[in-house]
């Protein structure tokens, strides 16, 4: 079968744009670059090695794509997909952050960690998509639970907000 549609991305175009970004965002904020789903086409493999000297951290949406990834860079990388539990040796060994949207998830890679090799976490807060993530009141039990842990560090948390511009509102049953 005939492609009909493909992507090409230009290295300058793609560095030049970064660059940009940088200077709108400033020197002092840390850019995370999400390539998940394969760089939404691109190719992680081009994407990463264009942009691992412009870019601070990598997220990702899977264990496989963040082993991709590693292999052309040494930046951090966020796992912002589902992590089975019993890949929670590896992503720890890695040194893979962690999207954590679940208490027993933070368990098990807590009892995978060590203090010279801590688990990094972000904790996802539901902010009423009711998609994926901890309700705010147990996301404050887990981050305090958390937060003094030399085996476990909290990194952030993160919240999706929704459109707060849109005039229609959705009722959830």
């Amino acid at each position: 079968m005939k492609q009909k549609t493909w992507v090409e991305i230009s290295k300058n175009a793609l560095q030049a744009n970064v660059g940009e970004i940088k200077k709108i965002i400033g020197e002092d904020v840390l850019l995370l670059a999400i390539i998940k789903g394969n760089a939404y086409g691109a190719g992680i493999t081009p994407i990463v090695s264009a942009t691992k000297s412009l870019v601070d951290w990598y997220g990702v949406d899977t264990l496989d794509e963040a082993n991709l990834a590693r292999v052309n860079c040494d930046n951090p990388i966020l796992i912002l997909g589902y992590v089975a539990t019993n890949d929670a040796a590896e992503v720890v060994k890695k040194k893979f952050s962690v999207l954590v949207y679940t208490y027993e998830l933070a368990v098990v890679l807590s009892k995978n960690a060590t203090r010279k090799n801590p688990a990094k976490i972000h904790i996802k807060v539901d902010t009423g998509l009711v998609r994926l993530g901890l309700w705010p009141e147990e996301s404050i039990i887990l981050a305090k639970k958390y937060l003094a842990s030399p085996i476990l560090l909290l990194k952030a948390c993160i919240l999706i907000l929704q459109n707060l511009l849109t005039k229609t509102t959705t009722k959830f049953i």
